[in-house]
């Protein structure tokens, strides 16, 4: 019976295995380099197309409401964006913070700072000033608040592997270091300590008497 993707993360539908979800990662990461492809070339039509592909692609092994999907919805929003497609920017990091929303782990909040923020340019360019000003708020009162950090985004691959190792600590790598000796500095404290004390004058007069 092949193993299922649920039993390596939760953000993994029921019904898919880890190599359809191992697939679908590695389809995330071509599509991404073909996205950074579409965007130095300027080629907005395209990088939108990317984007809905990606979250196609998700959603055939991720929860709807996964912050891999999330991000896939994020990243719609950017596209349109960089289109200057404001209503339709606006549509997509809505529904991406809609996700995010349903959860209050580390990992969702890290990601959602970054919607927030794309969202906060939409409303600017939108001429929504005072909803860009709410966001901007909701911003800092996320940094303020204690035990939050703000992190990168991650692949899903590479979250899952933080979320792993988090809490298997079989998975956390430890670093040991060779200590190599310095010879140098032992000669010096050697030769500190075998140094002769100084001599007295009870001392001289004693190496007298026994001459």
């Amino acid at each position: 019976m092949p193993s299922m993707a649920s039993s390596i993360h939760p953000d993994f539908r029921d019904d898919v295995t880890s190599a359809e979800a191992h697939a679908v990662d590695r389809e995330t990461e071509r599509l991404i380099h073909q996205q950074m492809a579409a965007d130095n070339a300027s080629g907005r039509e395209r990088y939108i197309q990317l984007a809905k592909e990606m979250l196609r692609i998700r959603l055939r092994a991720y929860k709807p409401e996964s912050p891999p999907v999330a991000g896939a919805w994020c990243l719609i929003g950017s596209a349109h964006l960089k289109a200057s497609q404001l209503q339709e920017a606006k549509e997509a990091t809505e529904k991406s913070l809609e996700i995010y929303a349903a959860g209050n782990d580390a990992e969702k909040e890290n990601s959602a700072a970054l919607a927030r923020e794309q969202l906060g340019l939409i409303f600017e360019g939108l001429g929504q000033i005072s909803d860009a000003k709410e966001i901007r708020l909701q911003e800092e009162v996320q940094a303020l608040t204690p035990g939050k950090e703000r992190k990168g985004s991650l692949t899903p691959k590479r979250e899952r592997k933080a979320s792993r190792a988090k809490y298997d600590p079989n998975l956390k790598r430890r670093r040991k270091f060779n200590k190599t000796p310095d010879l140098q500095a032992n000669s010096k404290r050697s030769r500190r300590n075998t140094r002769s004390a100084p001599i007295t004058p009870e001392d001289k007069a004693a190496a007298k008497r026994a001459f």
